[in-house]
């Protein structure tokens, strides 16, 4: 793990990136991604009347979404009037964007429209998402051995209903906030696959930072329950302990030379 964080950084090094691409999305853009985040794929004429937004600002916001890779032509199908509709779902980087959003705490959102998100739209995030319930109750069952003392809902977050859910919900947006770094400074397109990546390279940073909270036990225990995961993730933590062995080694060697 140590060493394929370490090559991205110096393949990075070797290409300066543009001026960064700084998300900021205009109002309506927001609106619609939110739209077919909480109410699935969509075109722009149903998404105009259903929004109550001008037709050519809503054509015009699609374009652009699309352009940016926040939604994607899911499929084409034939209207009423036989006319062509083309229907659009969120892209990885819109997904990762409303994601972001929807738990900043300044957001009116609230927990049970983020997990609407969620079911909508496990197919960008199946190693979370779509085992999200299992990995809370599982955190659930080691809290209600291993209480956590004194715990309050993140202030950097919308309010959680418990520690459990936070837990699963700061690595989603830890997962989303670095993908949108990735992508904003390197122009690099987020794909499936980066998702998944990212997902366990931050389960790793997670366990490595802190593995002895309760909270992160919690996680450690959920985790060991899904074993293909685990056992995924077990050969970079044992990667990480033989590298800051050699470490240890080299800096005792140095300070007794």
């Amino acid at each position: 793990m140590v060493e394929s964080l370490w090559r991205k950084i110096i393949n990075r090094s070797n290409h300066v990136p543009i001026s960064p691409i700084l998300i900021n999305l205009p109002e309506n853009q927001m609106k619609i991604l939110s739209h077919i985040a909480l109410n699935g794929p969509n075109d722009a004429y149903r998404t105009h009347n259903e929004l109550n937004l001008c037709l050519s600002t809503t054509q015009l916001a699609f374009t652009k979404l699309k352009n940016l890779g926040c939604i994607q032509l899911k499929e084409m199908v034939k209207g009423d009037t036989e006319q062509i509709r083309k229907i659009y779902s969120l892209g990885p980087l819109g997904f990762c964007i409303i994601t972001r959003a929807m738990l900043e705490p300044k957001t009116i959102t609230t927990y049970n429209d983020l997990k609407t998100h969620i079911d909508l739209n496990g197919e960008f995030f199946p190693d979370l998402l779509k085992k999200w319930d299992f990995f809370i109750e599982k955190s659930r069952e080691y809290h209600l051995r291993n209480p956590v003392k004194g715990w309050k809902s993140s202030s950097f977050m919308i309010s959680m209903p418990d520690a459990a859910t936070e837990i699963w919900c700061q690595i989603l947006n830890s997962v989303c906030d670095s993908l949108i770094k990735d992508y904003e400074w390197w122009a690099k397109t987020i794909t499936l696959k980066d998702i998944s990546e990212k997902f366990r390279e931050t389960l790793i940073n997670f366990i490595w930072e802190d593995a002895s909270s309760e909270m992160d036990g919690a996680m450690i225990f959920a985790l060991k329950q899904n074993r293909e995961l685990w056992d995924a993730l077990t050969p970079e933590l044992s990667g990480l302990i033989e590298y800051h062995k050699e470490r240890i080694t080299l800096l005792e060697k140095i300070i007794c030379e």
